[in-house]
């Protein structure tokens, strides 16, 4: 129902998402239905704290530097940001467009 809200309008659509420690050693978990929750007007806003207390996400590496990857698309145009776990997310952001999307 989120999802189907947003699509008709061109809306904020949270199409792959994942937390954790990026690299040769991934340890990853998909949060793109908790992220999609948090979409309200076609925006979603991420404080500027850890990440691992919000509903659907926790800590599989302890200790280690995590990061959040998150691919959406906004008005039928793809998008894509990576941000470190304390940073703020607010999408979204024109910086954020896929060349040639």
């Amino acid at each position: 129902a989120v999802v189907s809200t947003q699509s008709t309008g061109g809306g904020l659509i949270v199409m792959q998402a994942w937390y954790g420690v990026f690299g040769s050693a991934n340890k990853l978990i998909d949060v793109t239905i908790p992220l999609q929750c948090l979409v309200h007007s076609s925006r979603l806003i991420l404080p500027d704290s850890t990440k691992v207390g919000m509903l659907g996400f926790y800590d599989m590496s302890y200790g280690e530097q995590k990061k959040l990857s998150v691919k959406y698309s906004f008005r039928n145009v793809m998008h894509e940001v990576i941000i470190n776990d304390e940073d703020a997310l607010r999408i979204p952001r024109q910086s954020h467009k896929i060349a040639g999307s």
